[in-house]
């Protein structure tokens, strides 16, 4: 089990976080999966712990000043990577809604043409 499973069952079980912001955290780790595995579970608990104590700015300050160029490589890659499948998804999503939408319009034009030929 990743340091992201872990942190992400510590949310689910805790009782001083509302639902609302569970749900946006558990979110946030999904969506940042690789990423934040790839900081390690040192530098990870870190950017956890200046986030809840400090918030976004110097938490992530804090990632960027720990990764040597190759790690904040990697990490940028993965995230593109990451953000990239995203974009494909919502793209085929969008393309299936264009789809369905003109198969039926022209369903719904045939059926007008039917109706039309019927009356006349």
């Amino acid at each position: 089990m990743s340091n992201v499973d872990n942190l992400s069952q510590a949310i689910a079980a805790s009782d001083k976080i509302d639902t609302a912001t569970k749900e946006m955290l558990q979110t946030f780790l999904e969506m940042n999966r690789t990423g934040l595995e790839q900081l390690g579970p040192a530098l990870g608990a870190a950017f956890f712990r200046t986030l809840n104590e400090q918030g976004p700015a110097p938490a992530f300050d804090l990632v960027a000043q720990s990764l040597t160029q190759d790690q904040l490589i990697a990490l940028l890659t993965a995230t593109g990577a990451e953000m990239a499948a995203l974009a494909d998804e919502q793209a085929a999503r969008a393309a299936a809604v264009r789809q369905f939408t003109s198969s039926l319009a022209e369903t719904a034009l045939t059926l007008l043409i039917r109706t039309l030929i019927a009356a006349l």
